[in-house]
C-alpha cells in the first residue's frame, strides 16, 4: 500500500468516525428532548387534581354548579389534548430515529441492524392494533361528556354552549388519538 493510499484510507475512516459522532450527537439530543417531553407530560397529571380541588371549593358558592362542572370538563379535555400531543411528539421523534437516523448510522459504520433494537422489540410486542392506554383518555372523556349531558338534562342556553365545546374538544381528542396510533404504526414499518 502506498503512502497516498494509506492516508486516503485513514481520511475515510476519520470521516466515517466524525459522521458517526454527528449522528450519535443527534440521537442524544433527540432522546434528551423526549425526556423533557415526558417530564412535561407527567407534570400535567396534578392539574386534574387542581381542577377537582377548585370545583370542590366552589361547589358551595353562588356559582351555577352545572356551569362549574362544564368548565372543569373543558379544562380537563384541554389537559388531555396537551397530553396526547406530547405523546405524538415523542412518537414522531421515535419515527425519525427509527426511519431516518438508524439507516444513516447503519450506513456510516455499523454493519449489523441489531443496534437500537428496543423500539423494534416493543413494536413486536404491541402488534398492529391500538393498545388500551392509547384510547383510555378518549374513552374516559367520552364517558365524562355523556355523564354530564345526562346529569344536566334538560339543558339551558349556556349549558348547550359548554356541552358543544366539550363535544368539539372530544372530537379533537379522538382525532389526535388516531394520529398517535397511526404514528406508532409508522415506526414499526421502518424495519
Amino acid at each position: 500500500m502506498s503512502p497516498t493510499e494509506h492516508s486516503e484510507n485513514d481520511a475515510s475512516v476519520s470521516d466515517t468516525h466524525a459522521l458517526l459522532q454527528i449522528h450519535l450527537a443527534e440521537y442524544q439530543a433527540l432522546t434528551n428532548r423526549c425526556t423533557y417531553w415526558i417530564s412535561i407530560q407527567f407534570a400535567l397529571l396534578p392539574l386534574f387534581l387542581v381542577v377537582v380541588g377548585i370545583v370542590a371549593q366552589m361547589w358551595t358558592s353562588y356559582f351555577d354548579r352545572r356551569l362549574l362542572v362544564l368548565v372543569a370538563m373543558l379544562i380537563s379535555e384541554l389537559i388531555v389534548i396537551i397530553w396526547i400531543h406530547i405523546g405524538l411528539e415523542i412518537y414522531r421523534t421515535v419515527v425519525y430515529v427509527e426511519c431516518n437516523l438508524r439507516p444513516l448510522v447503519r450506513e456510516s459504520a455499523v454493519t449489523s441492524s441489531t443496534f437500537w433494537a428496543y423500539e423494534t422489540s416493543l413494536a413486536a410486542r404491541r402488534g398492529a392494533y391500538a393498545t388500551w392506554e392509547e384510547y383510555i383518555m378518549p374513552v374516559a372523556c367520552f364517558c365524562g361528556v355523556m355523564v354530564i349531558a345526562v346529569w344536566f338534562w334538560p339543558l339551558s342556553g349556556k349549558q348547550y354552549l359548554g356541552l358543544g365545546g366539550a363535544l368539539i374538544l372530544l372530537g379533537v381528542i379522538v382525532a389526535k388519538s388516531w394520529t398517535l396510533v397511526a404514528t406508532r404504526r409508522e415506526f414499526t414499518k421502518c424495519h
